[in-house]
């Protein structure tokens, strides 16, 4: 646990299961208040096996930030404290509230948050991942569409990815994608991560404004290192999808340039994803344009007689630069959700390539060009 955060327990004890002291008003008003607010980690809700002893957990990130919180919401919020506790003494139940700042042990397993950074200052719900999971990643099914209004899914290619609209000044290059007729698989359509948001736009106004910021927040973040870029997209990662992200290539064009990605991570219930990266693809590869549409061609061909280079990613959010269309690429998910904001073949701004390759956490490819090497850092 960081030991900055402040935590309000909410413990209630029952002699039996059947006892509902809550009014489900009180608690949806108490969780309008908290997720409004930007001074809140995360709520975890906890119970004991037999049900009889539950640990509700408000997180804050520090006591100053739950006293700045408190005071903007005194007189609701200590309405509400007043009512849960009045409910729970007509029920017979125990109701007992504590903070950082009591010498409260609980029984329960603590979660490591990592500390909040520019791109994102929270951590999504288990009720908002569960719902994120089952209405906004099917969207983004990469399904083959056959023409003749007949789709099918493609038996290679397994993910969530969406188009990524602009909102800065980094334009999207006009490309000629018939250059490589063929070899870019243009019958996988996709809808912008804005208009999949829109379907929550009014069943989960929290979902909605959260991911919507954070899709301004990594676009804003992309604009001080690039210019411009030929894509770009947004990629989910989740269990949900599968173990794993098949090992692909992408967006291979008349000009080699590196891909930028911001990838951020909106829960902390796994151990992290792990990345994999192979050796950079020659560029006399005769198959080198055609493993973008081909990823089982890509497998067959090269990485299966190569080891990749990998690693964790365990941070909020984190900058990662190479080739997409050299570098084979696949991660390995678990039950936490990842966003990829994806600009691919970019232009970087005077110096700051320089400025990513000084933080770089983990640099690999060093003997090849420039435009195949790789550099990672956490932000």
């Amino acid at each position: 646990m960081n030991s900055n955060l402040y935590i309000v327990y909410n413990v209630v004890k029952r002699t039996t299961i059947d006892e509902n002291p809550h009014n489900i008003k009180d608690i949806i008003e108490l969780y309008k208040l908290l997720l409004k607010s930007d001074a809140i980690v995360n709520i975890e809700q906890h119970w004991t096996p037999n049900g009889l002893e539950s640990e509700l957990r408000v997180i804050f990130w520090s006591e100053a930030e739950y006293d700045e919180w408190a005071a903007e919401n005194r007189v609701k919020y200590d309405d509400l404290i007043l009512s849960f506790h009045n409910a729970h003494s007509a029920a017979d139940v125990e109701f007992n509230r504590y903070t950082s700042n009591d010498e409260y042990v609980s029984k329960f397993p603590y979660t490591y948050y990592p500390p909040k950074n520019q791109i994102i200052c929270w951590t999504l719900l288990p009720l908002h991942l569960d719902w994120f999971v089952k209405h906004i990643i099917p969207i983004g099914n990469m399904i083959d569409y056959k023409g003749n209004g007949i789709w099918d899914k493609s038996p290679d290619l397994t993910g969530s990815r969406f188009l990524k609209e602009r909102t800065s000044s980094i334009v999207r290059r006009p490309h000629d994608l018939s250059t490589h007729k063929g070899k870019i698989p243009t019958w996988l359509l996709m809808y912008t991560f804005d208009h999949a948001m829109q379907t929550a736009m009014y069943d989960q106004p929290y979902i909605y404004r959260r991911f919507m910021q954070l899709t301004r927040d990594a676009e804003t973040l992309a604009e001080t290192f690039i210019e411009d870029c030929d894509h770009a997209a947004v990629l989910i990662g989740h269990e949900s999808l599968d173990n794993e992200f098949i090992v692909h290539t992408h967006r291979v064009t008349e000009e080699n340039r590196l891909t930028l990605t911001i990838a951020v991570r909106v829960t902390f219930n796994g151990t992290g994803l792990t990345y994999k990266f192979w050796d950079p693809i020659p560029d006399d590869d005769p198959n080198l344009l055609g493993y973008y549409s081909s990823p089982a061609l890509l497998k067959r061909s090269y990485t299966d007689q190569r080891q990749p280079h990998e690693f964790k990613i365990t941070a909020r959010s984190s900058i990662l630069v190479f080739s997409g269309s050299h570098v084979p690429h696949s991660v390995t998910f678990d039950n936490d959700l990842y966003l990829f904001y994806v600009w691919d073949n970019v232009n970087f701004k005077p110096g700051m390539l320089e400025k990513i390759k000084q933080n770089s956490q983990y640099t690999f490819f060093q003997d090849q060009e420039q435009v195949k090497r790789l550099y990672f850092y956490n932000l």
